[in-house]
């Protein structure tokens, strides 16, 4: 029996106000304007938690996660740990941005994130 695929041609649906609701879920208090994203863009090794909280002490209301590598995330547990930390409520919004080559273990270490994360 031939396996069915999903059609990846069909648009997903995509709440387009997402990022204003996170930012009206979780102001930032040290944010001039939380009506826009002031971003931190994401860095390799450079976005861990100490340089998220100094951004947001003047004034990122949005952050990303450094990158995270998928198979590392999924096989090595030291580098589970430093990534899956416990979600805290001054550092959110949060991003994660992953890479990978495999789309299941992407997906697998995005489901791994999801809780620590909002995006």
């Amino acid at each position: 029996m031939e396996e069915k695929k999903e059609d990846v041609t069909t648009p997903i649906p995509i709440d387009r106000q997402w990022i204003s609701k996170l930012l009206q879920k979780y102001p930032n208090p040290n944010s001039m304007r939380n009506d826009k994203a002031l971003v931190v863009a994401p860095m390799v090794d450079q976005s861990d938690l100490p340089f998220r909280m100094l951004a947001r002490r003047y004034g990122a209301n949005l952050c990303f996660t450094p990158m995270i590598h998928s198979r590392l995330l999924t096989e090595v547990e030291s580098y589970r740990r430093k990534f899956l930390v416990q979600r805290r409520d001054d550092d959110r919004p949060l991003i994660a941005q992953l890479c990978g080559s495999d789309p299941d273990l992407v997906l697998e270490a995005a489901r791994m994130l999801e809780p620590y994360v909002d995006g």
